[in-house]
């Protein structure tokens, strides 16, 4: 898929989504654990935030927000909570492949989207993220690896795999907090179920 194709498959699936159930869903304990290691202030950067629970969640309580996803209606979905909630987040919509960075951040969350990406692109946008967090500020990256192959109805949404590890490795120069390997299983609509193998990383920058 090109850049408009995958705008219009994620445009489908965030239009899929109730809205209220999505916003009044519970973060995991591990996201909240995650906030606890950022003071209150500091800026954060998520790339390829869908409909931006976590944004909202941040921003209420003081981070400053930028948010950037490729879908049009995620975006819109992000900008109609925040006027209800009386927040703002910077939010844009924006393929990550043409993301530039103008600004350094405290944390930066690509949490599930640079596999959808073609590896040069995520080679670069990576090597931008650590640049552009400040000493003592966090990463965390979830993507998915190569151990299992791309079921066959998304091998046109997916973009270049990460080798099993590689994530780790790219890392290496940080301190890692968290480093995990696992297989998730998913149901997509029409009763369709994935397997996808998991490399998840958070990590410190030193």
């Amino acid at each position: 898929m090109d850049g408009p194709e995958k705008q219009d498959y994620w445009d489908d699936i965030f239009r899929s989504i109730n809205k209220s159930e999505y916003y009044d869903k519970n973060l995991s304990s591990e996201v909240l654990d995650l906030v606890k290691l950022i003071k209150t202030g500091n800026a954060v950067l998520d790339l390829g935030c869908g409909m931006g629970r976590f944004d909202i969640y941040l921003s209420e309580r003081g981070f400053d927000v930028t948010a950037i996803d490729i879908s049009e209606t995620a975006v819109k979905c992000i900008n109609s909570e925040c006027r209800k909630r009386s927040i703002s987040i910077n939010v844009k919509q924006q393929d990550l492949c043409d993301f530039q960075f103008d600004r350094k951040y405290d944390l930066i969350l690509a949490h599930g989207s640079l596999q959808f990406l073609p590896r040069s692109c995520w080679t670069r946008l990576i090597g931008d993220m650590k640049d552009n967090t400040n000493v003592g500020g966090l990463n965390y990256v979830v993507v998915f690896s190569d151990m299992i192959p791309t079921p066959p109805d998304m091998e046109d949404l997916m973009g270049d795999l990460f080798r099993e590890g590689e994530l780790f490795e790219i890392y290496e120069d940080w301190e890692i907090l968290v480093q995990e390997s696992f297989v998730k299983e998913d149901e997509h609509p029409g009763n369709i179920r994935h397997q996808h193998p998991i490399n998840k990383l958070i990590a410190r920058k030193k």
